[in-house]
């Protein structure tokens, strides 16, 4: 298990304007093996007078939480005879891809047990997109006591947000949080959206990689189907300080088709 203790590069992977990657502070190294967070944030002073002497207690670490990563994976097929480059497609898909990948990891856990935006406690259903962003600014202020958050917003969400001037043009919040706009943030309702706020985010893939076959190193080719094959997959890992998981909701019109 690895402890948040330093900082070094991203790896690759394709930068979507105020995405997690884009937006995402950097893992340490060997953060493929897991990333552990201990409770250090989030924890209300000790205020008191000059000079005057008090018996202290001194503020323990919470409970460390552990975050595992994923393999996100793509693919491309064809005929035999078709002689298209499927190892670069597959990578194409891969890099376009990733990004909403670790917003899925980020908003649900995928299947693994890490924290999640969906753990997060609900703090009001607004009528409106600015009683929301003002309503989860205030508790992140008092459930966090100062300390760093980000605000994270799905696609459908951001239109409104834009349009009240709720997130400025560096990806900040009226107070100047931080905010993620990641097309994996899923939308759940047909007339609702969610904001949410955690502690800082921190993200890294690796470099793609095709899987090849353990005997001749060539990508798969099923010759009875006349099919060719490839797959490209990588290493990937977003996590947030748990100290903060807050939520809100507000109203929005439901999308409907044309005719």
């Amino acid at each position: 298990m690895t402890m948040l203790h330093e900082s070094v590069d991203l790896g690759s992977g394709r930068r979507l304007p105020g995405g997690i990657l884009a937006q995402a502070l950097p893992l340490p190294d060997g953060w493929e093996n897991g990333i552990g967070f201990l409770g250090t944030g989030c924890q209300e002073p000790q205020i008191e007078l000059p000079c005057v002497v008090t018996d202290r207690t001194e503020i323990r670490p919470g409970e460390g939480v552990f975050f595992e990563p994923i393999f996100v994976q793509q693919s491309s097929a064809c005929s035999t005879l078709s002689k298209l480059g499927h190892t670069d497609i597959a990578a194409d898909r891969l890099e376009s891809t990733t990004e909403w990948a670790l917003g899925r990891l980020l908003a649900t856990g995928f299947t693994t047990t890490n924290p999640a935006l969906a753990d997060a406690d609900l703090i009001s259903a607004s009528a409106e997109a600015v009683d929301a962003m003002s309503c989860l600014e205030q508790a992140i202020a008092d459930v966090g006591f100062g300390a760093d958050a980000v605000i994270h917003v799905p696609f459908r969400a951001a239109a409104y947000l834009r349009q009240q001037y709720l997130i400025d043009d560096l990806g900040r919040s009226p107070t100047g949080i931080p905010v993620i706009i990641s097309p994996g943030y899923p939308v759940t309702e047909d007339d609702e959206v969610s904001l949410w706020a955690t502690g800082p985010v921190f993200a890294a893939v690796t470099d793609a990689y095709p899987l090849v076959d353990g005997v001749t190193g060539l990508p798969p080719m099923k010759w009875r189907q006349n099919t060719d094959a490839a797959y490209q997959q990588r290493m990937a890992l977003a996590v947030f300080d748990p100290c903060l998981n807050l939520t809100v909701t507000f109203p929005v019109p439901v999308c409907t088709g044309g005719s």
